[in-house]
């Protein structure tokens, strides 16, 4: 369509290069201040593309308002989209992109500037200094150079704070949930679990996204754990850490200096966090300089004029190609990633195969293989989806593969490959629900439709079995459906699905009873 019949709204400030470049191609551009939700319906139907920053928030109303007149794109210029409801968008037909990376290195630049400025003692000897104090020798410094440097999270963030921790002579411990000592070993790094991480680093600093597994990874054991004087600096998500923990410990003086650019609630109200001497912040500006806002700004302009051009996506974040009629497999292709993520939690990924089997090998699978990794990657990013989640595990380290063959039943087989070994899982959707057919050599038929699973794999002995539902049924916890084989000369194995979650007390006591049965046992929460 003729980019002069197209009408962009820009909202947010939004730097001028966005709507200068779209000017220049032929589109008709309003740039505003951010709106309030009813005014932003009552006007947003009669524009094809909206750019918004972090102010406006296109909800679900404001969404299908749009839908009902000419908006076909919604682009956010920056890294997130929270502000988006992108299921609303998706159901409504409007395709919504983002920009990122835009501000990685703004973050990462931030993040050196709070190492140093711990290092240093630099904020208290300049409100000391204000004040018309000259107290040189109590705020003597450290230097970077020979310190450990402990990250946790080495995306695009955390790559960057480790080349330019290695650069400055400092030793870096990091860990990352998906990837392989190869990998982090490119980077001049140390890939160690978290609570080695954690016992070595003079400074930490945070880069992981916000998941279930990473919510509080600073809490008291992995405080308890730290160096005294530790520096902990948190440009990622405030989630992270335990702040009840993180408070005890700044008042013990264990945490020497905690810096933060990120907060629960913002702007943070009252935030005890905010008021404790010990604790250095900047008001989430750490992606917000001058250069970020114009990288975003001319990538928000130049995804438009693709979009309208030549029909093309451009970091669209609701939108894959692939065939319809594979929807359900879609479905059965999450759950896999989601379970295999987890049955090989000890992280350090290479190498996944996909590999189709039957009619389905025929038809165009790459909804269905980008769904694989959305499930197996959801456990690292929270902002992963259908589009991007191959691009996160290739940023990660992760070799992708695939395979056809003409089996006659139709099924999808997954071979990932990590540092301590590997899992393959197959499963195939039975009227248009999701089967977990095999664990590596073990057979089962489990449909994938339960939240919580529970796998075992235990010494082939009587009792065992009778002891895990013994122990499950003294915690109130009810099972649905439970799949068990054996393998001669092999431990057993058994896949349990639950509708709560077993809790750690649980496994703790059918580990203690097996063993005084002299067994072993080795068992495995997974929440799809």
């Amino acid at each position: 369509m003729p980019a002069q019949k197209q009408k962009i709204l820009i909202l947010d400030g939004v730097h001028e290069v966005c709507w200068k470049a779209l000017v220049a191609e032929g589109f008709s551009v309003t740039q505003e201040a951010p709106m309030p939700a009813d005014k932003l319906e009552a006007k947003i139907g009669r524009y094809s593309a909206v750019v918004v920053r972090g102010a406006s928030k296109l909800n679900a109303a404001a969404l299908r308002a749009g839908s009902k007149g000419a908006l076909r794109l919604a682009v956010r210029a920056g890294a997130g989209f929270d502000n988006i409801s992108v299921n609303d968008a998706t159901r409504l037909g409007i395709i919504v992109e983002n920009t990122p990376g835009t501000n990685a290195q703004a973050v990462i630049e931030h993040t050196l500037a709070a190492l140093i400025i711990m290092a240093r003692n630099i904020v208290p000897a300049h409100n000391s200094l204000k004040a018309g104090k000259w107290e040189k020798k109590a705020f003597e410094g450290t230097e970077l150079h020979g310190q450990t440097l402990g990250i946790i999270g080495i995306g695009r963030i955390g790559r960057g704070v480790a080349t330019l921790a290695k650069a400055m002579g400092m030793r870096v411990v990091v860990y990352d949930p998906v990837v392989s000592k190869d990998k982090a070993q490119e980077l001049g790094a140390e890939l160690q679990p978290p609570e080695k991480v954690f016992e070595q680093a003079d400074f930490l600093t945070l880069h992981a996204a916000l998941t279930e597994q990473s919510r509080g990874i600073v809490n008291e054991k992995a405080l308890a754990r730290m160096k005294p004087g530790v520096c902990i600096a948190n440009c990622a998500r405030a989630e992270l850490v335990d702040k009840n923990a993180l408070l005890k410990a700044l008042d013990s003086g264990k945490v020497k200096y905690y810096f933060t650019d990120v907060f629960e609630t913002e702007p943070p109200n009252d935030d005890p966090i905010v008021r404790h001497p010990s604790v250095l912040v900047t008001p989430h500006l750490a992606g917000s300089t001058e250069e970020s806002g114009i990288q975003g700004a001319r990538m928000a302009a130049e995804q438009i004029i693709a979009f309208f051009r030549d029909d093309r996506f451009v970091n669209a974040v609701n939108f894959a190609p692939g065939d319809s009629s594979l929807k359900p497999w879609e479905s059965l292709a999450e759950k896999l990633g989601s379970f295999a993520y987890q049955y090989l939690s000890d992280g350090g990924f290479k190498r996944v195969t996909i590999t189709y089997s039957g009619k389905i090998a025929g038809l165009d699978t790459n909804r269905v293989t980008c769904s694989f990794y959305a499930g197996f990657m959801k456990n690292v990013s929270d902002s992963v989806n259908i589009v991007n989640a191959k691009s996160i595990a290739s940023e990660r380290g992760i070799t992708m593969a695939e395979a056809r063959k003409g089996n006659p039943t139709d099924t999808m087989a997954v071979t990932v490959l990590c540092g301590d070994g590997e899992v393959t899982l197959s499963g195939a959707c039975v009227l248009g629900k999701p089967i977990l057919q095999t664990v590596d050599d073990y057979a089962f038929d489990i449909p994938l439709v339960e939240k919580h699973f529970l796998v075992s794999l235990h010494s082939d002995v009587p009792g065992i079995v009778g002891i895990i539902g013994t122990i499950l049924g003294a915690n109130k916890i009810n099972i649905e459906k439970m799949g068990l084989q054996d393998i001669t000369g092999r431990p057993a194995m058994a896949v349990i699905t639950t509708r709560e979650q077993v809790p750690e007390s649980a496994i703790a006591q059918i580990a203690a009873e097996v063993k005084r049965k002299r067994g072993e046992i080795l068992l495995k929460r997974i929440k799809l």
